[in-house]
């Protein structure tokens, strides 16, 4: 039977990936389920590009979200979604800006998660050569 992930799959390929390591099992909010889940959810929903919503710049790393509409999407209390964002944001592994008609959430780093620092080095260490 086919799944509902390859039916959509010329939509997943227009929408992208995220690169994720494998020493990601290794970090501090790993084991923690409502955590790790918003964070990964943040990962998925970030944009790639820059543009401008609402008279808001959205920049690369960043999206628009409310945390009402953050618990609808992941079935989780807008109070966990709370703490986790405060924990993500603690750590330095996001930042959030409330506004009056939700949050603006900012991955840090978000470009590690791309690779493209990785692919850079890769392409200094082989003249140019992507192996």
């Amino acid at each position: 039977m086919e799944s509902e992930f390859t039916r959509t799959s010329s939509k997943n390929v227009s929408l992208g990936y995220v690169k994720l390591f494998r020493s990601v099992t290794t970090w501090e909010w790993y084991k923690n389920p409502n955590i790790m889940r918003v964070f990964l959810h943040c990962l998925l929903c970030v944009s790639s590009k820059n543009y401008i919503n609402r008279n808001f710049a959205v920049t690369k790393g960043s999206f628009f979200t409310s945390r009402r509409k953050l618990s609808n999407e992941l079935g989780m209390s807008a109070y966990l979604i709370g703490k986790a964002l405060s924990a993500l944001q603690n750590s330095g592994e996001i930042n959030y800006l409330k506004f009056r008609k939700g949050l603006k959430i900012t991955v840090l780093n978000w470009e590690f998660y791309q690779c493209r620092a990785l692919t850079k080095h890769k392409k200094e260490e082989t003249d140019g050569w992507l192996l």
